[in-house]
């Protein structure tokens, strides 16, 4: 199977939608991580696949799951490494807020950029595991 831009997508969100309801951050509350994962999803399709999903956070929480987990992920860890790096660059709390009408925060999210980045490699992990696995 031929891996598309779309079925990257399309797993991320599948990913994104198992992580929040797993991950937790003690340090950060659970809408500020679901707007910077969602954030960050948007970012990345954006980004690499010149996509505008417009995925807002209650999307992760609604919906059937779309099923594209066959895809070769060892292909797309640099470019999530890439794409990471540029969105942390750019301030990810400033992004979260300014992409308010996308999640629960109200352009108020607090969360220290540290925090930030620690969620977004979370999630970038745990949608790797798989690969990481395999290259075991």
């Amino acid at each position: 199977m031929k891996m598309t831009c779309g079925n990257v997508v399309d797993s991320l969100i599948d990913y994104a939608k198992d992580f929040i309801l797993e991950y937790r951050n003690s340090n950060v509350p659970q809408d500020v991580i679901d707007a910077i994962v969602v954030d960050y999803v948007n970012y990345f399709a954006a980004m690499k696949c010149c996509a505008d999903l417009a995925m807002y956070t209650e999307d992760l929480r609604a919906g059937e799951k779309r099923g594209y987990d066959c895809i070769d992920k060892s292909l797309i860890l640099p470019s999530h490494n890439y794409w990471r790096d540029k969105y942390a660059e750019s301030g990810i709390i400033k992004s979260v807020n300014r992409n308010s009408h996308m999640n629960k925060c109200g352009g108020k999210a607090k969360c220290s950029e540290r925090e930030a980045i620690k969620i977004v490699n979370a999630f970038i992990d745990f949608y790797m595991k798989d690969a990481y696995m395999q290259a075991k």
